[in-house]
């Protein structure tokens, strides 16, 4: 059970991820009486997904990752489906 929650809110992890839920929320709003705030949250989500996209801040919020390193593998060390995976 923990695991497929793990994975169901592991979705939720990734920024844009977050963002294409609000906007999809509030384009699920447009046709009922809270129209406006569906409004907001869609225009919010394109601008939020336009910064994550188009501007350095995607990058920036992937040096950390890049960084993280569980250390040096020559292509020997490495198993083979994860050679084949790398496209070597």
């Amino acid at each position: 059970m923990f695991f497929v929650v793990s994975k169901l809110l592991g979705v939720f992890a990734f920024p844009s991820n977050v963002a294409i839920f609000f906007g999809m929320l509030g384009l699920l709003l447009l046709p009922t009486r809270l129209a406006r705030a569906g409004q907001g949250l869609a225009f919010l989500s394109l601008i939020v997904l336009a910064i994550l996209g188009l501007s350095p801040v995607g990058n920036v919020l992937m040096v950390p990752l890049e960084k993280f390193s569980l250390g040096d593998f020559s292509p020997t060390q490495l198993p083979m489906h994860v050679l084949y995976w790398r496209g070597h």
